[in-house]
């Protein structure tokens, strides 16, 4: 295991010692040794993945490209997708420093960037990157893999991101079993999804396998070669795939501590941490995964949509009624992997059966790559708590929740005791007018009151209220909204997202009859209507 010693002083706010770890006796010293880690980590052994990369380079130069690829109006656009206040790259620069320049520095960087497209270069500085390590703040402190490396990019690199991503939005979307970085879709549509499939199959008495695949860092292992092969499929214009391509070859990267620098390397393979077309070129890298567990026509459906597997980003979940089609499903996945340098962890990779009462699935080995996978009851997918065991299977999901917000309500109540009600006003609904998946919940009348008791204890602690008091007269003067009807904002909210998504995997389970059947559907008439 790597070790190193710990600055932690400036980013997490810990004390350090003056021993220092394999040696490492000055910031720059760990700033190098940290290189070292990440350019070992990018390195990229595939001959044959250079050879496609080198090729497709190749094709490309033939080609005439047209002057102007880019307009103001899109400089301008994609200046507005970048936020204020964000940390400045080795060029010191934000994005404030262009947007409140004169009008003609956008005349120049259109310019600027219609050249850099046409001749397929980008000048060295535009593409230096600063990597800072960052402490997870859990597991050993003193491992390298409890760091999460936080990439900072020029601003003009963040802006010409932005331009190609509004410009080819189109050439970079994915299948509908994608629901990572997609409008109107997130993490509470693809679980609401996920939940609706297992209770249509439940509800007509079929019992369901689920298998939640861990990928790791598989950001990091996307081959640069088959990248491009995939972006030229989709027709993407020749001079864009120039210059991402000169973009991966020549990228500079080094590591910050302190205020040290470490020496300057470059990455082989990987989409660069915190770039702006990261997760868009990884969803294109594994879409084609995705279209083929579909084409297989194996697992769940409904009607005659396939909804056999579901992504956010790198998290998936497959589901299939049975454990052969369970196992096919992992043996695709296994196979693409393989062939695209991604690696399935099978110690974290888990199985759970959702059983009906009438349960015919007994539970025997599902592998992947002759690794036995682990069944479990309970496993955490986009931070809710999936359960298979209890009757009620938001139960556990719901009281992490509860519990979080308690947490959260005494720490809040504490630190800003001494503040005016109005901020106080502002604090209880930034942090407690909606919690995670609330929807989603399907709370018996002793859990819902459970829940309606902790948010007003919450209310109570943070504003100093003691003795009988009215709680929903408090609520009304106070001008917030209680539990119930945060419940059912949110409620309705979903329900309007719903019903104006063109997702078909989402409209394949509105249209279906037993939707309408189902507990959430239910859990959600009762709300609306109390």
């Amino acid at each position: 295991m790597l070790k190193i010693h710990l600055y932690l002083t400036q980013y997490c706010g810990l004390h350090t010692h003056t021993q220092y770890y394999n040696g490492l006796k000055n910031e720059s010293s760990i700033a190098n040794y940290w290189a070292r880690i990440y350019e070992t980590e990018f390195k990229c052994n595939n001959a044959i993945d250079k050879t496609t990369l080198n090729a497709t380079s190749q094709k490309i130069y033939t080609h005439k490209y047209p002057e102007n690829y880019l307009t103001e109006y899109d400089v301008k656009r994609a200046l507005k997708e970048i936020g204020n206040n964000k940390s400045a790259g080795p060029d010191k620069l934000k994005a404030e420093h262009i947007r409140y320049c004169p009008t003609g520095i956008i005349t120049m960087i259109t310019l600027f960037f219609n050249l850099c497209i046409s001749h397929s270069f980008l000048p060295s500085a535009m593409l230096l990157v600063n990597i800072v390590p960052i402490y997870k703040r859990k597991g050993s402190s003193l491992s390298s893999k409890n760091y999460r490396p936080i990439a900072l990019a020029t601003v003009l690199s963040k802006l010409m991101e932005h331009c190609i991503l509004d410009k080819f939005k189109v050439l970079l979307s994915c299948g509908d079993h994608q629901f990572g970085y997609k409008q109107k879709l997130g993490t509470e549509l693809e679980i609401w999804a996920v939940k609706n499939v297992i209770s249509h199959y439940r509800n007509n008495n079929s019992s369901v396998i689920g298998c939640f695949l861990d990928a790791t860092k598989a950001f990091d292992t996307v081959l640069h070669g088959k990248l491009a092969e995939k972006l030229k499929k989709r027709n993407m214009p020749q001079p864009i795939i120039n210059i991402l391509i000169y973009w991966w070859q020549t990228q500079c990267f080094q590591v910050k501590w302190g205020n040290y620098f470490s020496y300057k390397f470059k990455t082989e393979m990987g989409v660069r941490q915190g770039g702006i077309l990261r997760p868009y070129l990884f969803n294109i890298y594994m879409d084609d995964l995705g279209q083929k567990l579909r084409d297989l026509k194996i697992g769940c459906q409904i009607g005659k949509v396939m909804t056999n597997n579901f992504w956010y980003a790198d998290d998936i979940c497959l589901l299939a009624p049975s454990i052969r089609g369970a196992q096919k499903l992992i043996d695709v996945c296994y196979d693409y992997a393989n062939s695209h340098n991604i690696k399935f962890n099978p110690t974290k990779t888990v199985c759970m059966l959702f059983e009906t009462k009438r349960c015919t699935i007994r539970k025997s080995n599902i592998y992947m790559n002759q690794n036995v996978l682990t069944w479990v009851t309970q496993f955490n997918y986009l931070g809710y708590m999936f359960d298979s065991a209890s009757k009620q299977q938001d139960k556990c999901e719901i009281e992490k929740r509860l519990r979080n917000m308690r947490i959260m309500g005494n720490v809040i109540a504490t630190r800003f005791r001494h503040t005016s009600d109005s901020v106080k006003k502002i604090l209880f609904s930034t942090y407690f007018s909606n919690l995670y998946c609330m929807p989603l919940w399907i709370m018996s009348a002793k859990m819902l009151k459970t829940a309606q008791v902790a948010h007003n204890d919450c209310f109570r602690a943070l504003f100093k209220i003691r003795g009988a008091h009215s709680i929903s007269e408090l609520f009304q003067n106070y001008e917030l909204p209680n539990f119930k009807s945060i419940l059912k904002s949110s409620v309705n909210s979903l329900i309007t997202r719903l019903k104006s998504n063109d997702n078909d995997i989402v409209s394949a389970i509105v249209n279906c009859n037993s939707y309408y059947e189902s507990d959430i559907y239910k859990s959600w008439t009762n709300i609306v209507s109390s």
